[in-house]
């Protein structure tokens, strides 16, 4: 029986859950014993795990103090007082508290994985809790692998570290099969927008995701006569101030929020468009989504997407969220394939990320 522990610090349902969900979900069986340990509650995240997945959590709710407490202790104290059972393979899902925790770990039987979503050259969140990058890279190299979900990541981590830690590229796996059944599932009531060219962004609502700057085009090209619409699905801290634009450019009737839903597919396979405005992406895995649905994607170039859509033939990259207009134009003059061929096998579909993760945990 193989023991696996994932760590995250899981203070909302996004993107990295959803990616830690699908690996799971390959790695369950009855010879695998597993536990996702996050460090905030997060109901949504028990609820999606897979049957038989264990799941305990640290805090019901972030405060400065525990960010204050993981800085004060060291590595070793804290994974000594918090992690207490016996694992095989213990993983540190995300940067930050999850990192300081696992690195601590001192028993060479016990293999040590560290994820790597985040890009450190925009935000690097393990550096608060280490202090410095000396004391960072020399717990870094504590683990046994570290993992990158893009080789963009990989290559931010060797540039901020001067090349001390090296990486794997292991791709966010994305379920093709199930987005696409899922994409079929739903009701046409539920779609905001019938008619028009409808754009469809996802994410949080908070600053790093630009979503300013797609209403500002809305507003733009709606101005021009063109009878765009768009649909944003997400919350987050920036959602009242966004709200608050919608009105203000009197765009109630052509802009729409929805918080987060349980099937987003719906939402993307109706719509002409997806677009990702973001400053920084690790991965993108809206975009990977959409690639599987082959839409239409506009995208900033801001890590993760650049890579993806490489050879996509739906797609045009912009440099910056305020070329975000221009892009509409080019986007909405893209011919569509109506036969609905699929263009690729791409690098993170189940088939091709599966021997990865599986091989990781052998």
């Amino acid at each position: 029986m193989k023991r696996i522990l994932f760590v995250l610090e899981a203070v909302e349902f996004g993107g990295v859950e959803k990616s830690l969900i699908d690996i799971i979900k390959v790695l369950i069986n009855k010879d695998t014993d597993i536990t996702v340990m996050s460090i905030y509650k997060c109901e949504k995240l028990k609820k999606q795990l897979p049957e038989g997945t264990k799941y305990q959590y640290l805090f019901d709710k972030g405060h400065i103090f525990i960010n204050r407490f993981f800085k004060i202790f060291s590595s070793e104290i804290l994974s000594f007082f918090f992690i207490r059972k016996k694992y095989d393979y213990i993983v540190s899902y995300q940067e930050g508290i999850p990192t300081k925790l696992v690195s601590g770990i001192r028993n060479m039987k016990i293999k040590k994985y560290c994820w790597q979503h985040n890009d450190p050259l925009y935000n690097d969140n393990n550096l608060y809790y280490f202090i410095n990058k000396k004391k960072l890279i020399r717990y870094l190299m504590n683990f046994d692998k570290c993992i990158s979900v893009s080789n963009y990541i990989k290559n931010q981590y060797r540039s901020y570290l001067y090349e001390k830690i090296n990486s794997k590229v292991t791709y966010n796996l994305i379920d093709d099969k199930n987005v696409i059944s899922l994409s079929k599932k739903g009701s046409p009531n539920t779609i905001p927008f019938k008619d028009g060219f409808k754009f469809c962004c996802i994410g949080r609502l908070s600053e790093e995701k630009m979503f300013f700057s797609v209403v500002s085009a809305v507003k733009k090209i709606r101005d021009e006569n063109y009878d765009v619409n768009l649909t944003i699905i997400g919350s987050g801290p920036e959602k009242s101030k966004l709200v608050e634009e919608i009105r203000t450019n009197n765009l109630e009737k052509h802009v729409k929020i929805l918080d987060f839903v349980e099937n987003p597919y719906i939402y993307m396979k109706d719509s002409d468009a997806i677009v990702c405005s973001s400053k920084v992406e690790s991965f993108g895995l809206v975009v990977a989504e959409a690639m599987v649905l082959n839409k239409r994607i506009l995208s900033t170039r801001c890590g993760g997407p650049e890579e993806l859509m490489k050879d996509y033939p739906y797609g045009v990259l912009v440099h910056s969220a305020e070329e975000i207009y221009s892009g509409f134009h080019k986007i909405m003059n893209i011919e569509m394939n109506e036969n609905g061929k699929d263009f690729g096998n791409y690098p993170f579909f189940k088939t091709n990320v599966k021997q990865d993760i599986i091989e990781l945990f052998s």
